[in-house]
């Protein structure tokens, strides 16, 4: 993609790795990416020209250590992040002489996606949430909400945590940029209204479902498109770092994993003879289930094929696979069908199907 209409985006330029350098938008707003040898985002850049006097932050990303303007805004932890708050009487646009910390937790679920964010509130003594998240299965939030109501994270500058009691006030010329490290806990970039998840690789919209730039593994799905995201099963599958896909799992409290595998599949007789399509269901339903279902030590996989009879391949919905039962003609006789590996379609011979 070079441009985007409906975002108002005049002009996307790409570096050598096919990674965005400069976003440029039609009132002359434009985004700037730096990237080290191996595709490594070092710093963003965003430059407001419409603003009076011009407003640019800029972002370095550290190694997880993310600094707005040269002040540290916050880094990761195993299991969220620490939230640093500069404190000190300091010279404006100079370093801060220090930082309050403050511990956030985030609760994700089996994609890895950030549902619940919550820290201890230094002045109440008690666990404050500041932050609830609740997504479409492609990744677009329902909204933003906190223990009381609705609110807009994206537009508040500060998330509620406090420092510690008698530290120096906060000073409030530091430009902030909060945590917005959200689905499959990639960072969400909505300034100017990019509206885009960064997953290192690859750019991808989530009211689209689909990526900005092309798959750097496109040879490895060619029956896919180079476009479409976790060949559109995102429930089960999420993207590491924009090009492959990867089934995700959990542990349970016990400490075992817990795996399961469901498959949408929609068959279609294309044969010309008839076939006894919900004994067929029944009994590739049971085989599936039997093959991939497993207990053992430390492990446990539950496997479901949730399969339906249509009348025409126009029928296929959302994700479905599709299994066409075709005329042996088409076959070859030593040949039972054959699938477009990656995609979402496999055709049988009718001719092996009793």
């Amino acid at each position: 993609m070079i441009r985007d209409n409906n975002k108002e985006i005049a002009e996307i330029i790409y570096n050598h790795l096919n990674l965005p350098k400069q976003i440029v938008f039609e009132n002359s707003n434009s985004i700037e990416y730096s990237y080290n040898a191996a595709g490594v985002k070092l710093k963003k850049t965003v430059i407001e020209g419409t603003a009076t006097p011009e407003v640019r932050i800029e972002v370095d990303y550290l190694d997880g250590f993310q600094y707005a303007g040269e002040v540290l805004n916050f880094f990761p932890t195993a299991e969220g992040y620490v939230r640093a708050t500069p404190v000190g009487n300091i010279t404006p646009g100079a370093p801060p002489t220090g930082y309050a910390y403050s511990y956030v937790y985030n609760y994700t679920d089996h994609l890895g996606n950030v549902r619940l964010s919550y820290s201890m509130d230094h002045l109440t003594g008690k666990l404050k949430i500041l932050e609830e998240n609740h997504y479409y299965p492609f990744g677009l939030r329902h909204g933003v909400y906190d223990t009381g109501g609705k609110k807009d994270f994206s537009r508040n500058p500060g998330d509620g945590i406090e420092p510690e009691p008698g530290l120096p006030p906060v000073l409030d010329y530091v430009t902030r940029m909060e945590y917005q490290y959200k689905y499959n806990g990639k960072e969400f970039q909505d300034e100017l209204g990019l509206g885009l998840y960064d997953y290192g690789w690859r750019n991808y919209d989530p009211a689209l479902g689909r990526w900005m730039n092309m798959d750097p593994l496109a040879e490895k799905f060619y029956p896919s498109s180079t476009y479409n995201y976790t060949v559109n099963n995102p429930i089960l599958l999420n993207d590491p770092d924009g090009r492959d896909w990867s089934i995700k799992a959990k542990k349970d409290k016990d400490g075992n994993w817990q795996i399961n595998i469901t498959v949408n599949a929609a068959v279609v007789n294309n044969s010309g003879k008839e076939i006894d399509l919900d004994n067929y269901i029944k009994e590739q339903t049971a085989q599936f289930n039997r093959i991939f279902s497993f207990e053992g030590e430390g492990v446990s996989i539950t496997a479901n094929l949730n399969m339906r009879a249509i009348s025409s391949e126009d029928d296929v919905q959302g994700s479905e696979h599709l299994i066409a039962i075709g005329d042996s003609k088409n076959f070859a006789s030593d040949v039972g069908g054959h699938a477009d590996y990656g995609g979402l379609r496999v055709d049988i011979n009718g001719k092996f199907i009793n």
